[in-house]
């Protein structure tokens, strides 16, 4: 009884919470000018409301008077749920710039068409001492006010954020510019030379770009706290102050959006559940998880060998890992796409380039993801003998009924929710740029194909120079000094693996791409100390059996189109990689 209404307030907090930042990300979205648009769409909303609840009423206002069925069923349709339709179909235009452009023209051809009908109907002996005169001249001035807005409303077209050509401050990289994302190491450089600890304007945290200073925040579990869905839900951290949970806690409890876990989660309890993460993903069954990887990587590779040519990433890259890691935790791969766009939207909330409409949005789509991982998670729950023995959610969920186990059903999920994540991303982006690496340098091709067993070592220099996570962040929970600097408590900190892989303080050589270098698995893209990526190894042994597969029944990879990357200071990942090539016959 007790689960029943816990889960039945679950739901219904849930879509409600969904649904109040949908409209709230709405009404942020709108520029000022367009709140016109709003206004009238309400108008025909309440009018249209009016008219279909008590049309004889609403007819008298009119001088509609001995209203016959056929004529009330006409008022109704027309005046009534008609206008309604209008209102809301012109109110989901207010947020998007050119829809909104055209929502102001239709608005503007309503009054003006409908001001011109009332003249017409004065010329024909209809009072001026009656609503209709009354309407005439607001219809009138709704339509000079639609046009004076559409002439000065904002155009939907954005100018590109261009950096300067000779970079004298870290402002002059423009770190949040189109460029800088596809080339960011010349900034990383100087911010490591110049600028070791350096708040970005207009952000709220500190970037630690040096290797032993990234190091040494990482191990300082005492100082620092990676507990950050208070700061992903709120944009800020909890009030140290504050006595008891906090709204952000309350609802992770209920189980609404995902709790502190893993990644984000602190000692002693990280202990306890890393313990049991490690044990669900451990060396050994990575290594039999080998033989399932080569069959799936090659028959999604059948899919497109024969034709020559791919968009690697979004044919290959993404589905592979993400349908592997959807097995191992016993959801539908068929769900794939669905889940693969609901972990890119929890990616864009760290990216620092999401608006706070879109930040907004994420949550309402970071509530849907929790409703299905619940909804799967209890599937198994109560079927675990419909899972196999080695299904991970499986394990969560007997671990979650023993009182002695760190593990309940709210930190499950939310493992599963992180994993979910995770996995969409780094073993893809890894992926993408390790073949991207591969396609552009016929030496490095030529090596890798004469002599296969330097796959391992390529790997670790793909993972040391195009780190698939930038970096993560911390949050003090004492004061830190830092290069001269006292930070207080509570201050976030963002340490950039990628800079810290190129630091020439530890790397000889560092922008050279050197397969067999000897300090290679040194690197920070898993992160450092407790909280290294539980997954590594599994990345690992993915990207190998891709490249030998591709390797082995191919010749002549090329690049055919451009390969961007996405905009965000958080994770490195490419777009697109339109790769051709020959196969070789088997």
């Amino acid at each position: 009884m007790a689960s029943t209404i816990y889960h039945s307030r679950r739901l219904a907090l849930s879509y409600s919470y969904e649904y109040l930042l949908k409209f709230i990300s709405w009404a942020v979205a709108i520029k000022r000018p367009f709140l016109l648009i709003v206004f009238f769409g309400l108008a025909c909303i309440s009018i249209g409301l009016a008219f279909t609840i008590n049309p004889v009423v609403m007819s008298a206002y009119l001088g509609f008077e001995h209203l016959n069925a056929i004529a009330l069923t006409d008022i109704r349709a027309y005046y009534g749920t008609m206008l309604i339709a209008i209102g809301l179909a012109l109110m989901s235009t207010a947020n998007k710039p050119c829809a909104a452009q055209t929502a102001l023209i239709f608005i503007g051809a309503f009054s003006l068409g409908s001001a011109v009908g009332r003249g017409i109907g004065f010329l024909h002996g209809t009072s001026l001492f009656s609503i209709h005169g009354l309407l005439m001249p607001l219809e009138i001035l709704l339509g000079i006010a639609c046009y004076q807005v559409y002439r000065v409303s904002p155009r939907s077209k954005k100018t590109a954020i261009l950096p300067m050509l000779n970079p004298k401050t870290p402002e002059d990289f423009r770190p949040l510019s189109a460029t800088n994302f596809t080339q960011p190491y010349d900034y990383y450089q100087m911010l490591r030379d110049d600028y070791p600890l350096y708040k970005m304007p207009g952000q709220d945290f500190y970037l630690i770009s040096r290797y032993q200073d990234i190091i040494d925040i990482a191990k300082d579990t005492e100082a620092t706290s990676n507990k950050l869905v208070e700061i992903i839900a709120l944009g800020r951290p909890k009030n140290p102050h504050q006595k008891g949970p906090s709204i952000i806690e309350r609802m992770g409890n209920v189980g609404i959006i995902p709790v502190d876990v893993l990644a984000l989660q602190d000692p002693p309890i990280h202990t306890g559940e890393r313990k049991i993460a490690h044990s669900g993903f451990n060396a050994k069954f990575i290594k039999s998880l080998e033989p399932e990887v080569e069959l799936l990587c090659r028959q999604m590779m059948d899919e497109f060998i024969p034709q020559g040519n791919v968009e690697f990433i979004e044919a290959f890259a993404w589905r592979l890992p993400m349908r592997l890691i959807i097995r191992l935790l016993g959801f539908p791969e068929a769900d794939f796409p669905q889940i693969k766009a609901w972990c890119v939207d929890g990616i864009k909330s760290l990216s620092g380039t999401a608006s706070i409409a879109d930040s907004i949005a994420i949550g309402g789509s970071a509530a849907q993801f929790m409703r299905y991982l619940w909804r799967g998670y209890l599937q198994v729950k109560n079927n675990p003998s419909n899972y196999a023995e080695d299904c991970f959610t499986r394990k969560l969920a007997t671990l979650a009924d023993d009182p002695d186990s760190v593990m309940n059903d709210q930190r499950a999920i939310a493992t599963i929710f992180q994993l979910l994540i995770a996995g969409s991303d780094s073993s893809a982006s890894s992926m993408g740029s390790a073949i991207r690496i591969i396609a552009e340098d016929a030496e490095i091709e030529k090596t890798l194909r004469d002599d296969p067993s330097k796959i391992d070592a390529f790997i670790e220099e793909v993972f040391r120079t195009e780190s698939a996570f930038q970096g993560h962040f911390r949050l003090t929970t004492q004061p830190i000094t830092l290069h001269g600097q006292t930070l207080p408590a509570a201050t976030r900190l963002f340490l950039m693996w990628a800079s810290g892989n190129r630091d020439e303080r530890f790397w000889d050589n560092p922008e050279e791409f050197q397969i067999n270098r000897k300090n290679g698995k040194k690197h920070l893209t898993f992160g450092h100390g407790i909280h290294a990526c539980l997954g590594r190894e599994l990345a690992r042994m993915e990207i190998r059996i891709v490249i030998r597969q591709l390797l082995e029944r191919t010749e002549c990879l090329g690049i055919v189109g451009e390969t961007p990357y996405e905009a965000s200071i958080f994770a490195r990942t490419l777009v697109s990689l339109p790769l051709a090539f020959e196969a070789k016959a088997e």
